[in-house]
């Protein structure tokens, strides 16, 4: 059992009248990608795991709504990151000894220890662009804080969790930092997760506002997908839900795989001081992945020009996906130009007509992996010297 497993449990709390009303629709509309490429609409109110299983899920493309509006959260949001991947996004609503617990919404709430707990992070507390400068020390436990006007780092030794705030020692000596003041936390001896006995039911679940949970899909209602974690089941609604996909180890997103070698200068020159580092399930300005007017929860964001390389074992077979310049251009005078290339094993493998601002995603032809030890992902400007080339590479996975 991982120790997120151990330490991580789901807490349904009272659903609220509204909640109860969303829930009465009959039929939930989702679009399932399948493992031989294809694509089937399906009514996940009553679609099972095993027919799921039986279809070949590996992608559920839900949106099934606005979320409803539950009560009001009584804290700013926090990011929690957990170790394994999964990620919570919601407001502290207590603590105690070694556990917090998070509130997603209304109906769901996570309790979470210290030892599953990668790190968090209050980013509406930070000006633009200070969040780069949040970093987890080399060793030891870091904490950040509001001080007046400024960002204070302090490391030491985290001490407790409490509902006041953050018990932490330095050569301060020991203080509890209000909920309030912290900006972020690092604790350096988080375990790592164990590698976990994956069943045909094991899904990750990408929540609207950004969540994502690992659990198993135990059954489905109009109500909402009920996912099983650590014996504890929860029932998360459909309009929260954005996306449902398998976790297996013959299928992954691309952005869970460590990328072997980033080659990202500064498309205006290092003069100009102007560099865009790639971003991960992220879009190049650190928002939301969005492409046709939806947002997309896996993928790179990036400026051309830009490679990006995995190195692979060979035992991949296939690569899926679809890229797309980043909606964020039709909010600037320029919409943007590129042109996107897959190289495997330095020939070129596929390449892009030049790609447009406002433009739908490009979907590209199933890409062979066979046998296949290095993948690069490329973006390279067109004729508008670099302006506005903010490219996404949208959900890009692999399959065995």
């Amino acid at each position: 059992m991982s120790i997120a497993a151990l330490c991580f449990c789901l807490l349904s709390l009272p659903t609220n009248r509204e909640l109860q009303d969303e829930a009465k629709s009959t039929a939930v509309q989702a679009t399932a990608r399948l493992r031989d490429g294809s694509r089937r609409e399906v009514d996940v109110a009553t679609w099972t795991p095993d027919a799921a299983t039986e279809a070949g899920l590996l992608i559920l493309d839900v949106r099934a709504g606005s979320r409803p509006v539950g009560d009001a959260l009584p804290m700013e949001s926090v990011e929690v990151d957990l170790v394994g991947g999964e990620r919570l996004i919601g407001a502290i609503v207590g603590g105690a000894g070694d556990d917090f617990t998070v509130r997603l919404g209304p109906a769901t709430s996570i309790k979470v220890n210290v030892d599953a707990l990668a790190g968090l992070r209050f980013p509406g507390r930070l000006a633009a662009g200070e969040t780069a400068a949040l970093e987890p020390p080399s060793s030891g436990d870091r904490l950040y804080r509001s001080n007046g006007a400024r960002v204070e780092r302090i490391d030491g030794t985290f001490e407790a969790f409490s509902t006041e705030g953050v018990g932490f020692e330095s050569v301060l000596g020991k203080s509890v930092f209000a909920w309030r003041d912290v900006i972020a936390l690092y604790v350096e001896n988080a375990a790592k997760a164990e590698r976990e006995a994956l069943g045909p039911a094991s899904v990750c679940v990408d929540l609207q506002d950004g969540s994502r949970l690992f659990g198993r899909w135990t059954s489905s209602s109009a109500r909402g997908l009920e996912l099983e974690r650590a014996a504890v089941v929860a029932t998360l609604p459909w309009p929260w839900i954005d996306e449902v996909s398998k976790r297996a180890d013959d299928f992954a997103f691309l952005s869970s795989l460590a990328i072997a070698k980033t080659d990202a200068p500064s498309p205006f020159g290092d003069d100009l001081g102007f560099t865009f580092v790639p971003r991960i399930d992220r879009a190049v300005d650190g928002g939301v992945l969005t492409a046709a007017g939806r947002p997309w929860r896996r993928g790179f964001g990036v400026h051309a020009p830009t490679r990006l390389t995995w190195r692979l074992d060979g035992r991949w077979k296939e690569l899926r996906g679809a890229a797309c310049i980043d909606d964020q251009v039709l909010r600037l005078p320029s919409r943007g130009s590129v042109r996107f290339r897959i190289h495997v094993d330095g020939k070129v493998a596929w390449e892009s007509a030049v790609a447009r601002g406002g433009e739908a995603p490009l979907e590209w032809p199933v890409v062979s992996l066979a046998g296949a030890h290095e993948l690069v992902l490329e973006v390279d400007p067109t004729e508008d010297l670099h302006v506005a080339d903010r490219a996404d590479w949208l959900a890009p996975y692999l399959v065995r």
